[in-house]
């Protein structure tokens, strides 16, 4: 578990395992754990970076249907969604909130995925070595990501737009108050006030009656 403080990009809190603390500089799943991020991909690497990019808007509609998108496979139906059937035409927004993966893939054909990965090398997490590729769009990576990467990757969506590396300390002095280390975080501008509105409206709606409105 990661979690920072939207307006400085400092991380508030961190859990990376259980139990009593057994040694320095051990595993900590927080920060060195590498996991397939899953559908969470989605809108840090199709739908922010195409909506900032003006190819979509959450009103725009897409067909979910039977799909051969797999380059290297033509002849195979690819991709699944989650539930093995397939809706029709849909919104970008009804996507995003039911996690559609035909329209998550064709969203990341429009924006290109070596673009896709510049976006998401901009937020925080470079996979730009592993080359561009389908299955990245919905969350199929040689490396996983961290909770750390993830966690700094939607603090852009809540900071409006702005990604901060995430730190973990400001400054640290001697015994006689003198500066050891100091801390300046950086940060920069990835998307516009616009774009991080309609994906943090939309993502919502994935809470209030998409895939984790159960929960």
């Amino acid at each position: 578990m990661v979690v920072m403080n939207v307006q400085t990009g400092a991380i508030a809190a961190m859990q990376g395992g259980y139990g009593r603390k057994s040694g320095n500089l051990v595993l900590n799943r927080a920060v060195d754990a590498y996991r397939s991020p899953g559908s969470s991909m989605k809108p840090i690497l199709d739908y922010a970076p195409a909506l900032e990019m003006q190819l979509i808007t959450p009103g725009m509609t897409f067909v979910d249907e039977e799909s051969h998108l797999d380059p290297n496979n033509p002849d195979s139906v690819w991709p699944l969604n989650a539930d093995r059937s397939y809706a029709g035409p849909m919104t970008i927004r009804r996507a995003v909130t039911v996690s559609k993966n035909t329209i998550a893939v064709m969203v990341w054909n429009e924006i290109g995925g070596d673009t896709a990965l510049w976006f998401l090398s901009r937020e925080g997490i470079d996979r730009t070595e592993e080359g561009a590729y389908p299955a990245q769009a919905i969350g199929a990576f040689t490396t996983g990501m961290s909770p750390l990467e993830m966690c700094g990757a939607y603090n852009t969506l809540a900071a409006d737009g702005t990604y901060t590396k995430p730190y973990a300390y400001t400054m640290v002095t001697d015994s006689n108050g003198e500066t050891v280390l100091q801390c300046n975080p950086v940060s920069y501008r990835v998307y516009s006030t616009e774009t991080t509105f309609m994906m943090s409206d939309m993502l919502e709606d994935v809470i209030t009656s998409g895939t984790a409105a159960s929960y």
